[in-house]
């Protein structure tokens, strides 16, 4: 459900090793042309994929197993739509953007609610159209259960996520989300403010340190509210803190080397703002600021970044690189 530029792709993969399941999505010639032509995945591969999609209001009967990737904007409509098409032993598994757990489970109820996170990227190009962004050797999910039980429920999802890339369980769900969330404030914010896609970030020298900066404070935020549990871009979270010059470069050189395979990956902000519509900024850098607050911590970068982009989000700024001269940094000790 949700079914854009990751949500065609996962669904398109289940389709492929012979699953029953239907891609769901409001945009209706989105929708047309995936049930005319199939799905096209270009990019990192070249395949099309013939598949079932409907609109929301086409929906019939219950379904045993929601993969749940609409946009947060759009959860109270998407979870109305879902919510008769759900029964006692069904599972929704929300692998959006940002944290959305809390949100989902508050409608369709914690005993239904599972999480995850994509640990790769797509673009959503046109009607039947999506771009995979990411080397498909990267690609990976990780999953779990909200009290972080390993469940047959939950191995019986991994099995049919298996069919998109190698799929993870998790007993440490929130641990994880903050773990994505730090690459999605800090390299998607600041792509967005950038108006490019990681491998701008990652060739911009104030830009990257700026994602580092970005990422240290959503860091430091999950440490302190116990959610850093779980490596972060691989490694212990605790080693990605830096407190000087040098040690921020070797951070960003270690960013420049690891996230070669991910340099085409477009940030959803952007691209929903390049398309005009709104984006999820108060789930991945505004959701940072908000709860740094609530564990009394600053995040003066990540405050600057997140304005930019509300701004971005209501029409008082323009797409551009020139955004970034408004973001100021922190002098660091040598």
């Amino acid at each position: 459900m949700g079914a854009g530029s990751m949500g065609s792709i996962i669904g398109g993969y289940i389709a492929k090793a012979g699953e029953s399941v239907v891609l769901i999505d409001v945009n209706k010639q989105h929708v047309d042309a995936l049930n005319k032509n199939g799905l096209h995945i270009i990019g990192m591969t070249d395949l099309t994929i013939p598949v079932q999609a409907i609109l929301p209001e086409e929906m019939k009967g219950i379904y045993d197993f929601v993969i749940y990737v609409p946009k947060a904007v759009y959860n109270e409509a998407a979870l109305d739509s879902l919510l008769p098409h759900i029964g006692p032993d069904s599972m929704v598994m929300t692998l959006q953007n940002g944290i959305n757990e809390d949100a989902v489970a508050a409608r369709v109820g914690a005993e239904r609610t599972l999480g995850g996170i994509i640990n790769w990227g797509g673009i959503w190009r046109e009607p039947g159209v999506s771009e995979l962004a990411t080397d498909e050797n990267e690609m990976s999910f990780e999953i779990g259960e909200l009290d972080g039980r390993i469940t047959e429920r939950l191995q019986a999802a991994k099995q049919v996520l298996e069919h998109v890339c190698r799929t993870n369980l998790t007993q440490n769900l929130m641990s994880v989300r903050w773990a994505k969330l730090f690459i999605n404030a800090a390299f998607s914010g600041v792509g967005t403010v950038i108006d490019g896609d990681y491998g701008a970030v990652l060739d911009n020298d104030k830009a990257v340190r700026a994602a580092w900066m970005v990422g240290q404070e959503t860091l430091k935020t999950a440490i302190q509210l116990g959610h850093a549990k779980e490596p972060v871009m691989y490694v212990k979270p605790e080693l990605l803190l830096f407190s000087t010059k040098a040690e921020l470069e070797g951070k960003v050189k270690f960013s420049r080397l690891g996230m070669k395979g991910n340099r085409n990956v477009l940030p959803s902000m952007l691209q929903d703002l390049r398309k005009g519509l709104p984006c999820e900024i108060e789930v991945i850098n505004g959701y940072v600021q908000k709860k740094s607050r609530k564990v009394g911590l600053d995040t003066p970068v990540n405050d600057q970044v997140t304005e930019i982009i509300r701004e971005l989000d209501q029409g008082k700024r323009k797409l551009g690189t020139h955004n970034l001269d408004d973001v100021k940094l922190p002098e660091l000790p040598d």
